[in-house]
């Protein structure tokens, strides 16, 4: 296998397990835990590992154009822009696009600290 194949089998694999997790992350009446990971996925902040999940079947887009770290978010009366350094390591802007997180090493220690952070804004004690 070359190293272009391998590379390419990863972003593959990344790509469908992905898929696979949102499909999962939207099903039933989901356990807390399930709702934390589902925000978390579904909203990736600046700095997270993301891909783009609006052209999945879009001919027109390479794995390798929709995954990387999310740098930016800009919204604007004209819509949201999200710039995205790619795993190429080009910076690439979207518009009219939607991003999920690809949860990296250590995803389920980041959900509990998002979920403090985001509770501590209503916690009177802070």
């Amino acid at each position: 296998m070359t190293r272009d194949s391998t590379v390419h089998k990863l972003l593959e694999l990344i790509d469908e397990a992905t898929m696979v997790l949102h499909a999962a992350l939207h099903v039933g009446n989901p356990a807390p835990i399930v709702e934390h990971l589902c925000r978390a996925h579904d909203h990736p902040r600046p700095g997270d590992m993301v891909i783009e999940i609006s052209s999945c079947h879009n001919r027109g887009h390479t794995r390798m154009s929709r995954i990387g770290t999310l740098l930016k978010v800009e919204t604007t009366r004209r819509g949201t822009t999200y710039t995205l350094l790619r795993l190429d390591g080009k910076k690439q802007r979207w518009t009219n696009a939607r991003f999920v997180r690809v949860f990296e090493r250590n995803g389920l220690r980041d959900i509990d600290e998002r979920l403090m952070t985001e509770r501590r804004p209503n916690d009177p004690t802070s």
